[in-house]
Order: structure tokens, then C-alpha cells, then sequence
């Protein structure tokens, strides 16, 4: 019988504790909006709930309780409020920072709850109903100072700030396959062409289909809206976005409300032999995305000297350092600005080009392998 009360206690108290965690997945897997909406309906449910029975408007079940942890509870419904409002009130960062502290609720309510009485997790409901504003007051300060470390959390992570670890640091970038490189043969370029139905001109963004993450990694959203928002400006390419299932953006997304249901060619996944043909023919390599481990596209885009315009503060910019044109991958005006800006200049264009030839010889499979390898020889030879 005690087991099965402690199952219960424990099942009840894990809903409540697993709420941030659950918008944490919610937030990578679905999208920023959506997890947000299910942070507030968990929450708002569990929160009711629980102000009502340590008010004692309801009462409980017995086997759902467990003496003592009226304090703790209490604390966490501050901790949670706190960490609500600041998703109301203030940015996505500090929001963000905001959901990171829920998830760490069972720890913190514990000691919350703890200094609400002394030291001691006892009942409170005269300390519940009295002195609930001092509580939040502290509890939102927290997440705001939080949500504001975490807008330098970049500069954290920087190696300068860091400097014991450099030399433990080392950075070994992946590369293209060896047949991305420039196809001047007209009859080569011709067939695939045809073969796909490609446009004379084009921009070409070659991304991968993601199945809730749409808004999120691959930003296909903001690249519509900044294509059609180019086309507004006179803009005649049409834009090629190849990938496996990619066709499934343009059902989600509404191109008719953009202008640009006609314009956007979607050829699937294609072999990695034609590949450097679409790079060849393109005016200019779209790739504004928001999440990547090493974006070797980029990588082939140089290498078969075809213009970038990419993302602006993240990996993106460093592999493409001195070739692309970097943009903030959340502002589609900026996105649209930067395509007018290459696709206007065919100086610019060839300058690009060059750069890029330059740059991609500083990525390749054996260059990897290499340094690879040479990591773990100098670790054998300190052992």
C-alpha cells in the first residue's frame, strides 16, 4: 500500500515537474509559437489546481499527497508565475531562459520552500496566501538575469574566454565530394537542365525537408517571404528548392498569399552527380538557415563558384568568412536586401566567385582525415 501511494505522490509531482522539459522538446521538435501555447495550458491547468487545494478551495485524494510538501509546491507555483510572465513581458531569449529554469523546478521549489520556513519544508498556507509577491518578485528577477547572461552567452563561449582551453581546441572542417566544381560544358548543363525543367535563371537553395521544425532550422518560412519580397523589387529569378520531400514547405506554407506560388520549382531529391550542373546554372546560393551541425552545401556552393548569401553570427558565416554575404536569418527584409544587392552587381558576382574557388580549397575529405588522425597520434604520443 505505501508503494502505491508513493507511485501516486510521484507520478503527481513528476506532471507538474516535467511541464519545462516538455516545452523544451516542444520547442526543438515543433516550433517556437506552439511551445509557448503548451507551456501556458500545462501550466494554467496545474497551477489552478494547485492554488486551489493549498487554499483549501479542493481537496485532494489522500493517496495523491504526501505530508510536508505544502511549502515546496508553493514555491514552485511562484517559480512557474515568474517564469510565465517573463514569457509575456520579455524577448525570446529571456523566455527562453524563462523554460530552462522550469525545468529545473523540483530543485529549486525544494529550496525555495526550504528558506520560505526556515529551513524547514513544513505547512504554510498562512505564508501561501500571505506573502506571495515577495516570493515572485524574487523568483522573476532570477529569470531576468538569466535571460540576460544569455544574450552574452555567445561571447561566453568564445575560446578567448576560455583561454586555457585553446590549445585543447582544435577545429577540423569537413568537405565536398570531389566532383563539385565548376561545368562549363554547355551540353552537359543543357541535360540537366532539361532533365529537372529548371528556369533559364534561378536562385538554388538545396536544404532538407523538416517533418515540425519548419520555422525553426531550415527557415524555408523567411526565405519565401524574402524571395517575394525580392520579386516585389523586380526581382525575375525563379527560385529552385531542391531536397528530398521539400515539396511538403510549399503545401504548408501559403505561396499564394506571397505572390510566388508560380515561381518556386521544387525537383526533389537529386544525385549528388548533377548536383554541381544546379550550382553551375544558378545566379545565387540561398542558405539563411538557423540550425546546422557543418553545412557542407555551403561548401560545394563555393566550390563550384556559385555566389552566397547565408546567416549572419553562426557557423554559416565562419565557413563562408570573406565570400558570402551574411545576414540576420530572422529578418526576411535584410534576406531580400542582400539578394538585390549580388544579384544586381555581376562585379560583385565575380569577385564572389573567386573568393569562393580560394576559400573551398580549405575543404576537403582528406584535409579531414589528416588532421584527424594526426589528433589522435599526438594524444598516443603524450600517454
Amino acid at each position: 500500500m505505501i508503494l502505491i501511494k508513493l507511485f501516486f505522490v510521484e507520478l503527481r509531482r513528476k506532471t507538474i515537474h516535467t511541464a519545462g522539459s516538455f516545452i523544451a522538446a516542444a520547442y526543438y521538435f515543433i516550433d517556437w509559437e506552439t511551445a509557448v501555447t503548451c507551456l501556458a495550458i500545462i501550466n494554467a491547468v496545474l497551477l489552478i489546481v494547485e492554488w486551489l487545494r493549498l487554499s483549501g478551495k479542493i481537496k485532494m485524494p489522500e493517496i495523491l499527497l504526501r505530508p510536508h510538501e505544502n511549502n515546496q509546491v508553493a514555491a514552485y507555483i511562484y517559480f512557474q508565475l515568474a517564469a510565465l510572465i517573463s514569457i509575456l513581458v520579455f524577448e525570446k531569449t529571456i523566455a527562453i531562459a524563462a523554460i530552462l529554469m522550469l525545468a529545473l523546478g523540483d530543485t529549486a521549489s525544494g529550496l525555495a520552500g526550504a528558506l520560505m520556513d526556515g529551513g524547514n519544508v513544513r505547512h504554510s498556507r498562512q505564508r501561501f496566501i500571505i506573502k506571495p509577491f515577495p516570493i515572485m518578485a524574487v523568483m522573476f528577477g532570477v529569470c531576468v538575469m538569466i535571460g540576460v547572461l544569455m544574450q552574452y552567452l555567445p561571447l561566453a563561449t568564445d575560446m578567448n574566454a576560455f583561454p586555457w582551453c585553446k590549445k585543447k581546441i582544435k577545429t577540423i572542417y569537413f568537405g565536398p565530394n570531389k566532383i563539385f566544381k565548376p561545368v562549363s560544358d554547355k551540353q552537359a548543363l543543357g541535360i540537366v537542365r532539361s532533365k529537372y525543367n529548371l528556369p533559364e535563371m534561378f536562385i538554388l537553395t538545396v536544404i532538407r525537408y523538416d517533418p515540425g521544425t519548419r520555422n525553426t532550422r531550415k527557415n524555408f518560412k523567411r526565405m519565401a517571404e524574402a524571395y517575394s519580397l525580392y520579386k516585389k523589387m523586380g526581382g525575375k529569378e525563379k527560385f529552385v528548392v531542391v531536397g528530398r520531400d521539400c515539396h511538403r514547405y510549399g503545401e504548408e506554407h501559403d505561396l499564394k498569399a506571397l505572390g510566388i506560388q508560380d515561381d518556386l520549382v521544387f525537383p526533389g531529391l537529386v544525385p549528388q552527380e548533377d548536383l554541381p550542373a544546379f550550382y553551375s546554372l544558378a545566379k545565387l546560393y540561398l542558405y539563411p538557415t538557423i540550425i546546422e551541425a557543418f553545412p557542407i552545401p555551403t561548401t560545394e556552393a563555393m566550390a563550384c563558384g556559385c555566389p552566397i548569401v547565408t546567416s549572419k553570427g553562426t557557423g554559416l558565416e565562419e565557413l563562408t568568412h570573406g565570400v558570402s554575404v551574411a545576414v540576420d536569418p530572422l529578418d526576411s527584409q535584410a534576406i531580400a536586401n542582400a539578394m538585390k544587392k549580388v544579384l544586381n552587381d555581376e562585379g560583385l558576382q565575380q569577385e564572389m566567385r573567386e573568393k569562393g574557388f580560394e576559400r573551398s580549397k580549405i575543404f576537403s575529405w582528406e584535409k579531414c582525415a589528416v588532421e584527424t588522425l594526426e589528433i589522435f597520434q599526438n594524444l598516443m604520443a603524450e600517454n
